[in-house]
């Protein structure tokens, strides 16, 4: 069993649509992951969603991890930067997919552990 720790994901600017960001290798599972956001808007308060969506799934309601809006919404204030934590497993073609409430103002960067099970 090898255990890497890695960037998951190059950093990109997040759509207002869920888009597929990750999905955990064959014969791995994903762990301690640490995401890290930026609001790039410097006045605008932007909300983050995302979803962990098991092997062959969709994103939606059932698998929403962090909620961009209502009253516990994810929100980053203007020009903020905050990371986020979990210690979730995501099984081999397990899924992340992340979207924003403004399309291209927030940055997204994933890292954290995968484990070769085969």
């Amino acid at each position: 069993m090898a255990v890497l720790s890695k960037r998951l994901i190059v950093p990109a600017l997040l759509t207002n649509a869920s888009v597929l960001k990750y999905t955990a290798p064959v014969n791995n599972i994903t762990k301690d992951v640490e995401f890290m956001f930026c609001n790039t808007d410097a006045t605008n308060t932007i909300g983050v969603t995302l979803n962990l969506v098991e092997n062959g799934g969709t994103a939606g309601a059932s698998n929403t991890f962090l909620l961009g809006t209502g009253a516990s919404a994810f929100l980053l204030g203007p020009g903020e930067s905050r990371s986020w934590s979990t210690e979730q497993v995501l099984l081999a073609g397990d899924a992340v997919y992340a979207l924003a409430t403004t399309t291209l103002k927030v940055s997204m960067f994933m890292s954290g552990r995968e484990i070769s099970q085969g």
